[in-house]
């Protein structure tokens, strides 16, 4: 069956409109202005032009009561379940930050408790690996993680070293 949109527009019916493909539709859409988006899906646009026709009293309501409905239905639950996700993702995302945040303050308030044993360096090196071990960090950030902390010659002789040297805790 072809398209013919005059015909359509003589004798509106659901029938015919559930048999248009999107571009029919679209077509219909721009004849009475209606407006959407080329995104727009193809239950949508007939959503707008069901709703259009009834509106407009070119349409018994019943004719097309049934699309009208049941669309804006799916509508809303599309849209709230949208909204749960994105809320969801905003409540994982905060989730996300305050554990960071947490272990953040944890290393600072850990760190500053080796700065308070500055007086014993063996000491220093020593609670560090235990910590950097309990908080399961990487070994290769290691160096960089406890060099905040040296102070006089330790800096001098940190600063001394290579970059390949200065990253290898080993070698720290």
């Amino acid at each position: 069956m072809s398209f013919d949109l005059n015909k359509f527009l003589a004798n509106p019916s659901m029938d015919e409109l559930n048999s248009f493909k999107k571009s029919e539709m679209v077509k219909i859409a721009k004849h009475f202005g209606i407006e959407h988006q080329s995104s727009t899906r193809k239950n949508e646009i007939k959503r707008y032009i069901a709703k259009y026709l009834v509106d407009e009293n070119i349409a018994p309501s019943t004719a097309f009561e049934a699309v009208i409905k049941v669309q804006t239905d799916s509508s809303f639950e599309l849209k709230r379940l949208e909204l749960e996700m994105q809320n969801e993702i905003k409540l994982t995302e905060i989730e996300r930050e305050r554990k960071r945040e947490e272990k953040a303050i944890e290393h600072e308030f850990r760190m500053k408790q080796l700065g308070l044993q500055k007086d014993n360096v063996e000491n220093i090196f020593t609670d560090f690996e235990l910590l950097a071990e309990q908080l399961k960090w990487t070994k290769d950030k290691w160096s960089i993680l406890i060099q905040g902390n040296f102070v006089d010659k330790a800096q001098d002789v940190y600063f001394s070293l290579s970059i390949e040297d200065s990253v290898t805790c080993d070698v720290v």
